[in-house]
């Protein structure tokens, strides 16, 4: 019988290696831990060409445009990354709820597929109800009553909206 499958895959230990160690510069550890991710999945060195056109590793250079020159861009990076390699995993919810920002990419995501899947629906949701009922309460799944019962060490207070 075949028992083997992975639990952790490397690239995904190395990205969370490049998160805890954090934004050190666009030529640091960290952004150099994306870019070995990078250039194993084929990246090449940018050469002042379009960046978005092609695949390519970040440039140290901080003057570069493209270059990660702050947190805000590192952290962009680096769930940008985690959606590219981590890809059908499972992953990504995680880590939108992770970055603050679950919420407002499940409501474009169902502004942006209204059209082709909702149409088929009788009666049909309002995009407006749809994207209410995304809230940050609704991320997480209510605590079964059974649980809250069950444990008599401690008081287990129910997630919020529910």
């Amino acid at each position: 019988q075949d028992a083997d499958f992975a639990l952790f895959r490397y690239s995904d230990v190395l990205l969370m290696k490049a998160k805890e160690t954090g934004f050190d510069g666009p030529d640091g550890t960290a952004v150099g831990i994306i870019n070995q991710i990078r250039e194993r999945a084929g990246a090449t060195d940018y050469v002042a060409v379009d960046f978005n056109a092609g695949f390519y590793k970040y440039p140290a250079n901080p003057a570069d445009t493209n270059a990660i020159t702050d947190n805000d861009k590192f952290m962009d990076a680096l769930f940008k990354e985690r959606r590219l390699e981590l890809a059908f995993e499972n992953q990504r919810l995680f880590d939108l709820i992770r970055a603050g920002k679950a919420v407002s990419a499940l409501q474009e995501n169902f502004a942006k597929e209204y059209d082709l899947h909702y149409s088929d629906y009788k009666p049909q949701p309002s995009l407006e109800d749809l994207q209410n009922n995304v809230t940050k309460d609704h991320l997480l799944l209510p605590i079964p009553q059974r649980e809250i019962d069950a444990n008599t060490t401690i008081t287990i207070q129910q997630n919020p909206g529910y």
